[in-house]
């Protein structure tokens, strides 16, 4: 139980949440493909709406994005200063 307190000190909050963004963008980039799951069960239709359905207009209104953000992603994935 100590151990999850001294996690938590190494890890600040906002490494967390930036720790979860490459695993956003599939799930954003996925959400056209969920149309025939969102028609049968509404309620997770709702759910993605409000959830993932503006990161997926965003990601989708700038051109170039996925290429834009292989090339982040690879250029911090390089860096060893980041966590």
């Amino acid at each position: 139980n100590n151990n999850n307190n001294n996690n938590d000190i190494t890890n600040p909050l906002p490494d967390r949440l930036l720790s979860c963004f490459p695993y956003l963008l599939p799930l954003a980039d996925g959400c056209s493909f969920g149309r025939y799951i969102y028609s049968r069960f509404p309620p997770i239709g709702a759910v993605e709406r409000f959830t993932l359905q503006p990161l997926s207009d965003l990601f989708g209104s700038v051109p170039f994005s996925g290429l834009v953000v292989f090339v982040a992603f690879s250029f911090a994935a390089r860096q060893r200063n980041l966590p």
